[in-house]
């Protein structure tokens, strides 16, 4: 039994750690710099949707939704990110780390809803496309305002978008909204240069493409962890195959693999060994197995290989 302490031990430093780990990477996303993108999203959002209507541009009027998502999105990454860094309890042993996988999960809806809306009035607006009136030179300013001003956005979230799936939905609002900028552009000057009102159309659909896609990519992306399925980037059958390989393993059951948040993955097992096995090595094995394929937090239960039922209680004896 004493083995078993021991491996109890070092499950909970493991835990240990990687709650530290964790803790640390929530501290140090860049939340300075999510509030600067929200200042001036915020700004220019009501500049683009006065000059859109002004204008009578649907493609700035498509990026201005587009950019009231934003606002939204980018305040539920702040809240979301905050809400995470709440302590672990008795009764949520994982603390608020999924408030932000609701968060995403909300951002990727809204995304979709939006470019339906984009689509819904390009197409309402190809009724009467011959009596359009567009200010292109008007379209053309304010489309290269808002390029600088998302090229900044993405250059200050970039980095973080690869560590946070929070920070990753608004990354993908800026980018969107930066794609939506270059259309509405390309669309000015058209509408400037040929009188060509059709490339409006065109420009805010390909915007509502744009964000249909992001859209798609981040609510799969938060549903599959909601559903805690395995995550994709790791080699769940490598991961089972060399556990089993071990010395002294004689099987492994009730193997899960599962993501509760980015930068926190979770893995566990019961493994069936030999009577005379060094446990202790077998252990030390699994860990650094687990730690090799990127789970920060892992649990294996050593059973004593006479069970006849794999659900048995029993463990090794010394």
């Amino acid at each position: 039994m004493g083995k078993l302490m021991n491996s109890q031990a070092e499950a909970l430093k493991a835990h240990k750690d990687s709650e530290g780990h964790v803790h640390d990477s929530f501290r140090d996303l860049p939340l300075q710099r999510l509030w600067i993108v929200l200042s001036f999203t915020t700004i220019f959002m009501f500049v683009e949707a006065i000059v859109g209507y002004w204008s009578g541009s649907l493609a700035l009027l498509a990026d201005a939704g587009h950019m009231l998502n934003d606002v939204f999105s980018i305040s539920l990454a702040i809240m979301g990110i905050h809400i995470a860094r709440g302590k672990s309890t008795a009764q949520r042993t994982f603390g608020f780390k999924r408030v932000e996988v609701f968060s995403a999960l909300l951002n990727g809806v809204s995304l979709l809803v939006i470019a339906y809306f984009i689509i819904r009035e390009a197409i309402n607006r190809l009724q009467y496309i011959d009596s359009l009136q567009i200010m292109g030179p008007l379209v053309m300013g304010t489309a290269i305002v808002g390029l600088i001003i998302n090229i900044i956005g993405m250059k200050l979230l970039q980095s973080a978008s690869e560590e946070s799936i929070n920070v990753a939905g608004a990354y993908h609002h800026v980018v969107a909204d930066m794609l939506g900028s270059i259309a509405a552009l390309i669309a000015g000057i058209g509408i400037f240069l040929w009188d060509a009102m059709w490339l409006d159309l065109l420009a805010s659909s390909f915007v509502a493409l744009m964000v249909a896609k992001s859209g798609l990519m981040i609510t799969k992306k938060a549903v599959i962890i909601l559903l805690e399925a395995a995550p994709d980037d790791k080699e769940i059958e490598k991961i089972l195959e060399e556990l089993e390989n071990i010395d002294g393993v004689v099987a492994v059951h009730d193997f899960h693999a599962w993501r509760v948040t980015d930068g926190l993955d979770v893995l566990t097992a019961h493994m069936r060994v030999d009577k005379n096995v060094n446990q202790d090595a077998v252990l030390e094995k699994s860990l650094q197995i687990a730690k090799d394929h990127g789970f920060s937090h892992s649990t294996f239960q050593l059973e004593f290989e006479k069970c006849d039922d794999a659900y048995d209680d029993c463990v090794p004896q010394d």
